[in-house]
């Protein structure tokens, strides 16, 4: 069976070299206030489309299937679709619509309509290796298809191939991709029915593996077993449910699933490093942080800041975990922030880069850190202890440690020996992290391989492309910035001649990642870079 499978598959993709595909239009479907819509609409053409910092549902001839940030789903002609969701500050859903073409038979050459029998190698869900690279190349689509220049519209044909190439390369590598879905699937119905008792058998059933076959992918794909994850996720609803109210603990417990008290207790100790008492208690603290390191050291500790900076990027990446709705908002003007917080009398005030204004211990008691002196670590301990969170962060700490060790494992085939050359682009200026960076997370927790002649450049060193090309780099990593400016700079530069001859680029070892919060030094955004190597790089053989 498995042999049709693939021998099926090989056969699709082979008929790729008999199909001419146009792209029609592109268009961006922006968000009215947070949410986005898609019409109901029977598709006259295919139809790509893109999440970007967006999420939702859609649903396709009746069948419902969750759009997540970041995420492409490909429809067909002829089919049935709708969809709406949340969009984040900035996203939006990215809507390309194309033609397929068939060429008849060799004597005559001519192009016909794609038949329902000859259908592309995949429709629905596509992996996404790189969100970035793909919403950079959307959003050029955009402004490409509309320019009054044929060459510029051109370039919107050759882009939307680089797209579809690169789509379908990826699933068409992923041996295992069915698996992958299919556990997604079953790890979905753990979340939904968390409450509930669950079995690896029902779950397996889900996924319709082996139970044996589950077993082993589940710990393969998400690091622990799926009763550990099971267990991982009742106590962080029930977390949110400690700090949401005043319930009590036997109906919390029972609520997540666990109709003994005594087990739960344990449990969540076992889980978060505390009591659920405690838990309750410390989370009614009121705790500021006052600069932008400092949210992710707290978030680390389960605490969600009562305020934080305004200016800071509370992106997806933080969402995923913590809701920031209730957080204050604190003005980048300093006697305003000074008022804020004297009106929302804190416990405490978190500085993760040293001491800021002497004015605020009159408010509340001021926890600084040891940066620079120590790294992202101390810094964590350091401050945990202040705040009487020791125990939460060396349990925090533990984890990460079996974390690195996990993704390290599961990247080893892709990424090999490779030299990876990691650089920032912000703004107009490309350059190398600082050392005590994001490139910890690579170097040292992964222990990935840098370009041998890496330590001749000083930390945070602009580059040129030309500099880049001595590094001789196997594989790139890019940290994007988020703003027009960066990713305009960047466009710019994937266009050069020099940026084409890279070996990194020749070879296709080139991945893209978002700067932002995960340019930050601390606990919270390494755990989220881990996340991000593994979902670039995982082996899935």
């Amino acid at each position: 069976m498995t042999e049709t499978k693939e021998k099926t598959r090989t056969e699709h993709y082979a008929a790729l070299d008999t199909l001419v595909f146009k792209l029609q239009a592109a268009e961006r479907i922006e968000p009215s206030g947070d949410a986005w819509a898609l019409r109901a609409q029977f598709l006259p053409a295919h139809l790509l489309l893109y999440a970007d910092s967006c999420e939702g549902w859609l649903t396709v001839d009746g069948q419902f299937f969750e759009l997540r940030a970041g995420a492409a789903h490909l429809a067909a002609p002829g089919q049935l679709i709708e969809g709406q969701g949340t969009a984040r500050e900035g996203g939006g859903l990215y809507a390309l619509r194309f033609e397929a073409l068939q060429s008849g038979q060799p004597e005559d050459g001519q192009l016909r309509t794609l038949r329902p029998g000859s259908p592309l190698p995949v429709y629905g869900a596509l992996p996404v290796r790189s969100p970035v690279s793909v919403g950079l190349l959307c959003g050029g689509m955009c402004e490409q298809c509309r320019a009054p220049q044929a060459l510029q519209r051109f370039e919107a044909q050759v882009r939307f191939l680089e797209l579809l190439h690169s789509l379908l390369l990826d699933h068409s590598r992923d041996a295992a991709h069915r698996d992958d879905a299919a556990l997604e699937q079953a790890r979905l119905h753990l979340e939904q029915h968390y409450g509930e008792r669950l079995t690896i058998r029902e779950l397996a059933a889900v996924a319709r593996m082996s139970t044996r076959h589950f077993i082993r992918r589940f710990k393969q794909a998400y690091g622990c077993s799926a009763l550990d994850y099971l267990t991982v996720y009742r106590i962080r609803q029930a977390q949110t449910l400690l700090r949401a109210g005043s319930r009590r603990m036997s109906d919390i417990a029972r609520h997540v699933g666990y109709p003994d008290e005594i087990y739960f207790r344990r449990k969540f100790k076992q889980v978060t490093g505390v009591p659920p008492a405690a838990f309750r208690h410390n989370s009614r603290q009121k705790i500021a942080a006052v600069d932008d390191p400092a949210i992710g050291i707290l978030l680390a500790l389960q605490i969600i800041p009562s305020a934080a900076p305004s200016n800071h990027p509370w992106t997806d990446y933080y969402r995923r975990k913590y809701d920031p709705s209730d957080v204050l908002a604190l003005s980048e003007d300093a006697a305003m922030a000074y008022e804020q917080l004297q009106r929302l009398e804190p416990d405490a005030i978190v500085a993760a880069c040293g001491r800021p204004d002497d004015r605020l211990c009159d408010i509340a008691p001021i926890v600084t850190s040891v940066r620079p002196a120590g790294d992202w670590r101390a810094q964590l301990r350091q401050i945990a202890r202040e705040l009487d969170r020791s125990a939460i962060a060396e349990l925090w700490l533990a984890r990460y440690t079996e974390k690195a060790a996990h993704v390290r494992a599961r990247i080893a085939t892709t990424v090999g020996e490779d030299k990876l050359l990691i650089v920032r682009l912000c703004g107009t200026r490309l350059e190398l992290p600082g050392n005590r960076s994001m490139a910890e997370v690579f170097y040292t927790d992964l222990q990935l391989h840098a370009p041998p002649t890496l330590s001749q450049d000083a930390a945070a060193a602009e580059l040129s492309c030309e500099r880049l090309a001595e590094l001789e780099a196997d594989r790139l990593l890019v940290f994007v910035g988020t703003d027009a400016a960066s990713q305009s700079a960047w466009r710019a530069l994937t266009r050069t001649a020099c940026w084409s001859a890279l070996p990194a680029v020749r070879s296709g070892k080139i991945d893209t990642l978002p700067a932002g919060p995960l340019s930050e030094y601390t606990a919270f955004t390494h755990e989220l870079l881990l996340d991000e190597a593994l979902k670039l790089w995982r082996d899935r053989a």
